[in-house]
């Protein structure tokens, strides 16, 4: 099997070290929460944690061991150089940091091979309920190691109102009928993790505007894996992002 000019060996290798460096990074940051919840910087909405640091390192010091592709990352950006075709990983070490902060549990590490536009397997690691969800456009989606496999419906939206997303009068106005519109809406603060329960039949679509590529890249790569319908525009490299998830029967 080759997907996107990797070869099966070498596929394999990358999933295999996704699945590794989430799940270490999960592990440590449920042991270590009460010394890494402490609070790095505050800018207006966005908050920063030594968590948020301390698992991208670990994320990082696993992937370059096993497949040194360039990095695209929350904490530190752009690390080497992404081309148009070639692989790079885009990672969230911790999406849902305010959850974290405050205790609710609604976070998770976030790990996508990517090339170009499109994710070609993405992994999310719910360390408070010990799920990690693995697959891509390729690849079936995976609960644990089981395959999962749910019925999609049409009522229920998971949306969020990113640090970066725009509150203006107008656009709050529109948010309001659009989502009154669904029979139940959620907003849990974490992107990846909405994501990966529209994968896994949990909430029936996902959209968001304003939002970023290491926070989306590893759930579109698993709604697809669903046989889900993904829509994202934007600048993936350097702006915000719309992206629109859903499963449809």
């Amino acid at each position: 099997m080759h997907v996107q000019g990797l070869s099966a060996a070498e596929f394999a290798t990358a999933t295999a070290l996704a699945e590794r460096a989430a799940a270490a990074t999960g592990r440590r940051l449920l042991e270590a929460k009460a010394a890494w919840a402490s609070v790095d910087s505050q800018l207006g909405r966005d908050i920063k944690l030594r968590a948020d640091r301390e698992a991208e390192s670990i994320v990082l010091d696993v992937l370059r061991a096993g497949a040194p592709y360039p990095i695209l990352s929350e904490e530190s950006g752009q690390i080497g150089e992404i081309g148009a075709v070639e692989p790079y990983w885009v990672v969230d070490p911790l999406d849902g940091t305010y959850n974290y902060f405050r205790g609710v549990p609604l976070c998770c590490v976030s790990v996508a091979l990517c090339a170009g536009d499109q994710p070609l397997f993405g992994c999310i690691f719910d360390f408070n309920r010990n799920e990690m969800f693995m697959g891509g456009p390729s690849v079936p989606l995976r609960c644990n190691g089981a395959p999962l496999v749910s019925e999609p419906g049409t009522d229920f939206l998971a949306t969020g109102l990113p640090r970066k997303g725009d509150f203006s009068a107008d656009r709050l106005a529109r948010f309001g009928p659009h989502v009154a519109a669904w029979k139940q809406v959620r907003l849990i603060g974490s992107a990846a993790l909405s994501l990966a329960w529209v994968a896994a039949g949990r909430f029936d679509a996902y959209e968001e505007a304003g939002i970023l590529w290491w926070d989306v890249a590893a759930g579109v790569a698993l709604v697809r894996s669903a046989g889900g319908q993904v829509s994202v525009t934007g600048d993936l490299l350097g702006g915000t992002l719309d992206v629109r998830a859903y499963r449809q029967p």
